[in-house]
């Protein structure tokens, strides 16, 4: 029995109606626990989980990656939700646990711009000039290469969003959430904000997920890397690791999944499965393997 846990914005519970009075009926009941990156393409199909398989499940996405890696070594949860492997030091910490990790895409933010900037000259930028636009340090898209036109970079919701676009953004600058400065660029909430924002303000450069990108007005820029390569965000960088506005996305679990755990992982390779993943704005393994 998992005790409860409290509620907080970090917190997506899948309710389930009746569950005190009739959990003896239930054919299996799943404690899934993690990061809200991986959390919300999973609790997407749960009504489809209980239909076709009737298995219900909770989801509680407060403490992230590592708690949900915690709480499969402490067998508290069946499945934990993880977009990083399982380190070195956590496998030592539950000698006793063989964890397996089942991957069902990766997470990609793209650094996007309206065509003209991209027209301009502009096709990349390297870490050190994304910290002085985000840090609003440099102003003009001529500072960079292109042409005389006021740089308005549009930010995203933070952590408590549960999407981790801008997590991942200024993890890479930073290294760390903390060590981010407060920004007093304009949030853009949705994917759809930041195409129709980006597109008609010709000076405009943002966060987009992956899956998200349209087939037209916005461009997504390359990333120099410190040691002057190029990397483009394509899938297959995205897969090799290469893209480091990348991160690979886990169902971890405690030995060789059985039962109703096997059922819900296979269902997340499924194609119904997959299809979350992608509505999630994330890449799914077909991308990921040039499928």
């Amino acid at each position: 029995m998992v005790p409860r846990m409290t509620k907080t914005r970090f917190t997506l519970l899948l309710s389930m109606c009746g569950l005190a009075a009739a959990s003896t009926a239930l054919a299996d009941l799943l404690v899934v626990r993690g990061t809200p990156v991986v959390g919300i393409p999973v609790a997407a199909v749960s009504a489809d989980l209980k239909r076709e398989h009737d298995i219900e499940f909770k989801v509680v996405t407060e403490g992230g990656s590592s708690a949900g890696i915690a709480g499969v070594g402490q067998e508290v949860v069946d499945i934990g939700l993880s977009s990083r492997p399982v380190s070195g030091e956590e496998r030592a910490a539950f000698p006793d646990k063989r964890f397996t990790e089942t991957k069902i895409g990766a997470q990609a933010v793209l650094v996007v711009v309206p065509e003209e900037v991209w027209q301009a000259g502009v096709r990349r930028l390297s870490k050190k000039q994304l910290i002085a636009i985000y840090e609003r340090r440099v102003k003009n898209w001529k500072e960079l290469g292109g042409a005389d036109r006021e740089i308005v970079f549009f930010n995203r919701p933070g952590t408590n969003a549960g999407r981790g676009v801008w997590d991942l953004f200024v993890i890479w600058l930073y290294e760390d959430v903390r060590k981010a400065p407060l920004s007093k660029a304009e949030i853009l909430e949705t994917p759809d904000e930041v195409r129709d924002t980006v597109e008609f303000n010709t000076g405009a450069v943002s966060l987009l997920e992956f899956s998200e990108m349209p087939k037209a007005g916005l461009r997504a820029l390359s990333v120099e890397l410190d040691n002057g390569n190029i990397v483009e965000p394509t899938p297959a960088n995205v897969a090799s690791g290469k893209y480091p506005l990348s991160r690979p996305l886990f169902l971890v679990t405690s030995g060789k999944p059985t039962g109703s755990v096997k059922k819900m992982l296979d269902f997340m390779l499924s194609e119904k499965g997959q299809t979350a993943v992608a509505k999630a704005g994330h890449v799914p393994l077909a991308q990921l393997e040039g499928r």
